[in-house]
């Protein structure tokens, strides 16, 4: 459950345990919720207007986070993969950004993403030009409580890691096993830095352990975070908890890998 959610239920007068719920049938399809978002030097004027190139932001709320040389704390709730063939970026607009979706490892979907020798293939109507090849990607999703006093009032967001934020996302991965406790006993860091290669540069997701104790020490709290993560799990598990990845800017369509990096680009 968000905050608010916990705070209404422990407001709940007694009278209405007896009277079950009426009329919320299928309110809770689809659950998408707001997504951070890394702002890019090429992304769009109306927001470049706004935001310098770096800010990490809420989206499609437009709150900004953090500024390029800044981190923000969160504390993360859940995470699932998810296996995607999506459309390029030169077809926005013509057709889905997300052509299909599987969280089965086994699939065709999730196997070609799984190596540089089959996540790109040639688009049937353009087969002569790689610009509009489909690409097959595996999203690490994480859905993260944010830790700031100033963003208390906004509810757990999506944090994507795909393409070029892959290898964040296994960084996370390994930050949280290594505690050896639940996925959301620990306070972490998002941040980002500048990637490049042969054709481009761009912002990537940083992330490390909380600097202030890295844990989250109150038992209420804790309570509630689980609360929380029972709740999300409950919703991709019923499949009614649905990532939004439309609003990505094209951080880069490049294939050459940087220097001195590997993992799923």
């Amino acid at each position: 459950m968000a905050s608010n959610e916990i705070a209404l239920q422990e407001s709940r007068p007694a009278f209405l345990a007896e009277r079950g719920q009426v009329g919320t049938e299928g309110l809770n399809r689809k659950v998408r919720p707001s997504r951070t978002k890394i702002v890019q030097k090429n992304s769009s004027d109306a927001l470049l207007e706004k935001f310098s190139a770096g800010t990490i932001i809420v989206n499609p709320d437009e709150i900004p986070l953090c500024l390029a040389d800044e981190v923000t704390g969160f504390v993360p709730l859940m995470w699932y993969s998810e296996y995607c063939k999506m459309s390029a970026n030169a077809l926005r607009g013509t057709e889905p950004y997300v052509v299909e979706r599987s969280y089965d490892e086994r699939s065709p979907i999730a196997i070609k993403a799984s190596s540089p020798q089959t996540w790109s293939e040639p688009h049937p109507k353009y087969a002569d030009n790689p610009k509009y090849n489909y690409r097959y990607v595996e999203y690490m999703n994480f859905i993260i409580l944010l830790t700031d006093p100033e963003f208390e009032h906004i509810d757990p967001l999506l944090l994507s890691f795909g393409k070029t934020n892959y290898s964040s996302g296994q960084r996370l991965a390994k930050l949280i096993l290594q505690r050896r406790a639940s996925i959301f006993a620990g306070k972490y860091e998002l941040g980002t830095r500048i990637r490049e290669n042969q054709e481009n540069s761009w912002r990537v997701y940083t992330v490390d352990n909380n600097k202030d104790g890295g844990w989250v020490a109150d038992g209420v709290l804790y309570d509630k975070l689980a609360q929380m993560s029972d709740y999300f799990s409950k919703l991709h598990e019923s499949r009614d908890l649905e990532a939004e990845y439309e609003d990505d800017v094209v951080d880069t369509e490049a294939t050459t890998v940087p220097a001195g990096e590997t993992g799923k680009y």
